[in-house]
């Protein structure tokens, strides 16, 4: 026995489909914006900090300050503090976007630092350390989050 009811369906699934392939902009309509904010989730800190410190997402899932000296900065989540918290306090930590992190030149590229916890716009240069690309300046003393998920490490 045919099913009209499956047919129906099945047909207007094909259509919407054929309609979400055709349009890139999300259901509301318009482009997919996050209107100057960021992404952001909450874990505890592995350690004190202040706000704006990178921070890379240690094995107890603990966000800890990152540092281009490490390994653990290569290959793990990038987050930076939202505001100061002590050791084990949960707290909120940026994962991508515009966030309020001023001193950098608009468009520059932005790196994790030798120094535990900072951003700077100059690759790390030195012996075995981790070259990863954080985000870039821009105007109006914001900086565009985005951890680059590849990164390199100098020769010894």
């Amino acid at each position: 026995m045919y099913n009209w009811t499956e047919r129906r369906l099945s047909t207007e699934f094909n259509a919407r489909l054929k309609y979400l392939a055709d349009d890139t902009s999300p259901a509301y309509g318009g482009d997919i914006n996050l209107n100057g904010y960021a992404t952001y989730a909450v874990f505890p800190a592995a350690v004190t900090m202040t706000v704006n410190t990178l921070c890379y997402m240690n094995g107890d899932g603990k966000m800890a300050k990152a540092d281009a000296t490490t390994n653990a900065l290569a290959n793990t989540l990038l987050g930076v503090s939202a505001a100061n918290y002590s050791a084990d306090e949960e707290g909120y930590f940026y994962l991508f976007g515009v966030i309020p992190l001023s001193g950098f030149q608009p468009g520059s590229i932005l790196y994790a630092s030798t120094e535990a916890g900072l951003i700077q716009d100059d690759p790390p240069l030195g012996s075995s350390e981790i070259i990863r690309v954080v985000g870039y300046g821009l105007p109006d003393n914001k900086t565009y989050f985005h951890p680059d998920r590849t990164w390199m490490e100098l020769e010894p």
